[in-house]
């Protein structure tokens, strides 16, 4: 069975390897879309635990996309994503402040847009309810 990463982890080993990107292509803006489709195919879950949505599944497209213009909103992305290769490379070996931020910006984006796609899904789903029982309003004694 193959072993799964934490989030956490597979966010900071992927920080860790963001600099080595091609040469030209700025590396933090490849960071979602090397990250996402894993991890949202990671969440899915046993099939009954999606019953609820629409699709009944999660939609990793629309996840990953919304996710990485989110985290590429953020100024600070913004600006590493500006660097070339070898000045990221410098910003990154400053200290693990610069990974922890990336990742946990990714997270961040990740989680939210996994939350928007969920709540799309769930609207206007209803759930069966039993009928309401009739109240029986309590008896005074008669004076």
């Amino acid at each position: 069975m193959m072993r799964r990463m934490s989030l956490v982890a597979a966010a900071l080993l992927l920080v860790r390897m963001a600099p080595a990107a091609a040469p030209g292509q700025p590396s933090i803006a490849q960071f979602i879309p090397m990250m996402c489709p894993s991890l949202v195919q990671q969440m899915t879950g046993p099939p009954q635990m999606f019953m609820a949505l629409k699709d009944e599944r999660l939609n990793g497209e629309a996840i990953c996309g919304c996710a990485g213009e989110a985290f590429m909103k953020d100024a600070q992305i913004a600006k590493l994503a500006a660097l070339k290769p070898e000045q990221l490379e410098q910003q990154a070996a400053g200290g693990d402040l610069l990974m922890s931020y990336v990742a946990m910006r990714a997270i961040q984006s990740i989680l939210h847009c996994l939350a928007v796609d969920i709540d799309g899904q769930l609207v206007g789903v209803e759930l069966p309810m039993p009928a309401p029982q009739p109240t029986v309003e309590p008896q005074t004694p008669a004076q």
